[in-house]
């Protein structure tokens, strides 16, 4: 008896093997589950941080381009007599004029492009808007009710006539008003864009291609863009390559417009073509963050007017702006921080700009 009682404490003593191993495991399984669970958390906490950061980043990257926008119109309605001066601060190529401008981490920079480089919806020829719809493969149905749209519009239309005719709508005031048009989609006006792997492909809307504030029959072969100028008569897309070429470094001017295109350009096309900004313009202005992906765009449309308190007339605005590649390009391409020179054109007491 006293033996067996002996026995059983030292088997309490040693214990169950098989049960410390149940219970170790268990407990490494706690630890994992406690690791992941710290794990998970700290990337949520990191995804936060970043979105926090990256929200903070895009509120400042509005806000300066709102900054440079207005130092831009700014320096546009006031300008300096001298051309030089205005060149030297609003530089040109490829197809537009630049304004830069730098402070701490924030750069800015606003694209200036001439609106009668657009068609204008109320003043170009039918035939040309609708080849410009067919060169921007604007589907089929889409392109007949904006063409039925566009005539309706027209001081030459016909009359309605009827007991239930309505009244004949009057000129676009709005590249928007074409949403009004049955069945034109919100993708065939602002453009779209999907991802192909690591790789986004934008196609552009019709509302870089459109105005209805030139009131000008007239491109602009300085600011056009292919499209447009493969739409005027006897210019092939080819053609308009060639242009766009021509100008990249080098506006085209009204002394030597006709020399430098001579041979390539037909006189009806010449005809339709200028070379002088019309004083109505469109600025893109793209701000960024100094080492940051972020940026944001705003944009504006603005007419020039010497006799106003401003010095311009601000005719169109949009607080989300989605510019053409080439506008993104020049931000990435300029040096994180500008010349000497570059920054003293900054300072209010120059009063520099363009007409």
């Amino acid at each position: 008896m006293h033996r067996a009682a002996e026995h059983c404490r030292e088997a309490r003593a040693i214990g169950n093997p098989r049960q410390d191993g149940v219970v170790l495991i268990a407990l490494l399984w706690v630890l994992v589950a406690v690791s992941l669970l710290a794990l998970n958390l700290a990337s949520v906490v990191r995804s936060e941080t970043a979105v926090a950061q990256a929200s903070g980043e895009a509120d400042q990257c509005y806000f300066y381009a709102r900054g440079v926008l207005e130092v831009a119109l700014y320096r546009l309605s006031y300008a300096d007599r001298d051309p030089e001066k205005r060149r030297h601060l609003f530089p040109y190529s490829d197809g537009m004029h630049h304004f830069w401008m730098s402070r701490d981490e924030m750069l800015g920079h606003v694209a200036i492009f001439d609106e009668a480089g657009k068609m204008d919806l109320n003043a170009a020829q039918p035939e040309y808007l609708l080849r410009l719809f067919e060169i921007l493969a604007v589907p089929e149905e889409q392109k007949a009710a904006l063409m039925d749209a566009i005539e309706m519009r027209r001081p030459t239309a016909a009359p309605a006539t009827g007991d239930d005719a309505q009244p004949r709508p009057g000129p676009f005031v709005s590249v928007e008003e074409i949403l009004q048009i049955r069945g034109v989609s919100r993708a065939t006006l602002y453009g779209t864009h999907r991802q192909e792997g690591e790789k986004t492909v934008y196609r552009r809307g019709l509302i870089d291609f459109l105005t209805v504030h030139s009131g000008s029959r007239r491109i602009n072969i300085n600011s056009a863009e292919l499209e447009v100028l493969a739409s005027l008569p006897g210019i092939d897309l080819a053609t308009a390559s060639s242009l766009i070429q021509a100008r990249h470094d080098k506006p085209f001017e009204a002394v030597d417009l006709a020399t430098r295109t001579s041979g390539v350009l037909s006189g009806e096309a010449l005809s339709l073509i200028a070379a002088d900004f019309s004083g109505v313009y469109c600025l893109v202005a793209t701000s960024g963050v100094k080492h940051s992906s972020v940026r944001r765009s705003i944009k504006a449309i603005a007419s020039l007017d010497s006799r106003g308190l401003l010095g311009h007339h601000r005719l169109a605005w949009y607080d989300e702006y989605w510019p053409p590649r080439r506008v993104i390009q020049r931000l990435e391409s300029q040096p994180n921080s500008l010349a000497a020179p570059q920054m003293a054109m900054l300072t209010p007491a120059l009063n520099l700009g363009i007409r």
